[in-house]
């Protein structure tokens, strides 16, 4: 996976956007794909990289 990576010590264990904090699932429930962009200072590849690692096309 070249945008989502797994860190033990973020929220207990979870996947996140690599470099941030950020769960995949929080950038696909937070609004439109450019929100997520402009709001999390994230490149389109890494906000798709997130839908698809949700399941979401």
């Amino acid at each position: 996976m070249e945008y989502i990576e797994y860190k033990e010590n973020i929220h207990g264990g979870s996947y996140v956007v690599k470099g941030t904090r950020i769960r995949p699932e929080d950038i696909v429930y937070y609004g439109t794909v450019e929100d997520a962009m402009e709001d999390f200072d994230l490149n389109l590849d890494q906000v798709m990289a997130c839908y698809k690692f949700c399941g979401i096309k």
